[in-house]
């Protein structure tokens, strides 16, 4: 790596110590704005609200989880067919 490398990787090191968040900001997708596409498929979505897929598959995953109770109960039986090994 030449000087120009080091100097910039200093400055990419620098500016985290100091708490510094780098990369573009991401656009947030409302609940609002999620219900008005869930008939749609995720790139279908991505491609009306202007955001990539994997933000659309992401926002929807938080937004439909399933309650915790249930996931309790999927950890529990994972658990339960680990031991039966």
């Amino acid at each position: 790596m030449g000087p120009l490398g080091r100097c910039i990787n200093a400055g990419l090191a620098r500016a985290k110590a100091n708490g510094t968040k780098l990369g573009r900001r991401q656009k947030h997708i409302g609940q609002r704005d999620l219900r008005r596409v869930a008939h749609l498929s995720v790139r279908e979505a991505a491609d009306v609200l202007k955001v990539p897929a994997t933000r659309v598959h992401r926002a929807r995953a938080r937004l439909f989880q399933k309650p915790p109770a249930a996931a309790d109960q999927k950890t529990q039986r994972t658990a339960s067919a680990r031991r039966r090994k």
